[in-house]
């Protein structure tokens, strides 16, 4: 055909190269958040047990996400893992608090095996809430298992458990092997526990069985020692006397996550300058947007 083409002139603005620019290097950044808030607490605005208060990380997450435009959906998501998080680290504080008791100073017993380490404490605590979190030799899993069936047993020490349904009678040996098995640990740190025995234990279990596999661990445990306490706390003290490999992952994290956010700003700067584009009421307003996990 002889007609001209008709080019069209209109200029689109910034906002449209913007939704590009996210919408190829976006998925990779937030991938790259996701794995640091996994496993940096600080990040998460949380502080290391017996160590200094998070300062410099604490809005840092919340900060990146808003420059991400992240959906309600991935802000939920961020608030679960900074909810277990919390979790995890409020657990090993009690831990480190009941081996204080029982004669065994976290601080004090690393001074001691890695003198050496003195000067690099906030990094030694730190590998063993990494450690922790990571669940590094099931270390958060014991701890959680002996933290939540000691607590339902302590709730439920008075109740008269029915007997088991018909239905039940094949889950019921299937969790008093475990429970046969679980329960020295048990008796050795649930205060009061002496007064029911595993048979109440399985009983108890058989009505709660989310609680299974969290025996189970225990009763894997209990071939390997007879205080699970005392088991979790030396794999967290070999981890704080490693504190490079620990560290060298977490610098890694904070590293990929912190030159993702840089990326994604640089080129949203470069694109802009070679395009002169202006910046729009709505920029404006996506910066001082103030939401927090």
């Amino acid at each position: 055909s002889d007609r001209p083409v008709e080019v069209n002139h209109g200029r689109a603005g910034f906002d449209v190269a913007r939704r590009k620019i996210f919408r190829m290097r976006r998925p990779v950044v937030l991938e790259a958040v996701r794995l640091r808030a996994l496993f940096d607490v600080e990040y998460l605005g949380l502080a290391v047990p017996l160590g200094l208060p998070p300062a410099r990380d604490a809005e840092q997450l919340n900060e990146d996400l808003r420059y991400l435009e992240a959906s309600e959906r991935e802000w939920e998501r961020f608030r679960e893992i900074k909810s277990e998080r919390e979790r995890q680290v409020r657990l090993l504080a009690r831990l480190l608090a009941y081996m204080k008791r029982r004669g065994r100073d976290f601080v004090v017993d690393l001074e001691k095996r890695g003198p050496h380490l003195i000067r690099r404490r906030q990094e030694t605590l730190r590998a063993a809430v990494t450690a922790f979190v990571c669940d590094h030799g099931s270390v958060s899993s014991i701890a959680t298992a002996m933290d939540e069936i000691g607590e339902l047993v302590v709730k439920t020490i008075d109740e008269t458990p029915p007997r088991p349904r018909i239905s039940e009678w094949l889950a019921r040996r299937r969790i008093g092997r475990l429970s046969e098995a679980a329960w020295p640990l048990l008796a050795r740190s649930v205060e009061g526990i002496e007064r029911t025995g595993p048979g109440a234990l399985a009983d108890l279990v058989v009505r709660h069985p989310a609680f299974e596999a969290q025996l189970a661990v225990l009763a894997d445990l209990a071939g390997k020692t007879d205080d699970a306490e005392l088991h979790v706390y030396e794999i967290l003290v070999d981890a704080a006397l490693q504190p490079s490999s620990w560290s060298e992952q977490i610098v890694a994290l904070r590293a990929v996550q912190s030159l993702g956010i840089l990326d994604l700003k640089g080129y949203e700067k470069l694109i802009s300058d070679l395009g002169c584009y202006e910046r729009t009421d709505d920029e404006r307003d996506r910066e001082r947007r103030r939401v927090r996990i």
